[in-house]
């Protein structure tokens, strides 16, 4: 969980970035995924409706 200056600070860089750095960030601190897996995700991979990502076998040790 970040501190409410860290929050602060995220907040505001998100502000000056480019909107894929933005996701990639999203994605990055509320999955806990390794960096190689959120650039190499796809969509047939996700489900909106069950609200999952499932990272396949070949992705992940």
């Amino acid at each position: 969980m970040l501190a409410e200056k860290e929050n602060s600070q995220l907040t505001e860089e998100k502000k000056q970035s480019k909107i894929s750095e933005t996701l990639f960030l999203f994605i990055a601190l509320f999955t806990a995924a390794r960096s190689s897996n959120i650039l190499a995700m796809r969509w047939d991979e996700i489900s909106l409706s069950e609200k999952i990502w499932c990272i396949p076998k070949t992705k992940s040790k």
